[in-house]
């Protein structure tokens, strides 16, 4: 969590990714531990939980290429 508190006070537009293999994060304990740190996300009205995809869709959508 302390990497999303230091980017969320910073104030700028900003990208989190976690990386999630399941052989890893498929473990019970680390079931847990994700859901508590989602669960804290959920309390922000002003971020964006999402896919990857899902950003670059967007950004495709929002920031045309200039050519």
């Amino acid at each position: 969590m302390n990497t999303f508190r230091y980017l969320y006070q910073e104030k700028r537009l900003a990208i989190m990714t976690i990386g999630l293999h399941p052989r890893l994060s498929g473990k019970p304990d680390r079931c847990l531990i994700l859901k508590q740190f989602l669960d804290h996300l959920t309390q922000y009205q002003d971020i964006w939980i999402t896919r990857r995809i899902d950003i670059a869709q967007f950004w495709a959508a929002n920031c045309p290429l200039n050519n």
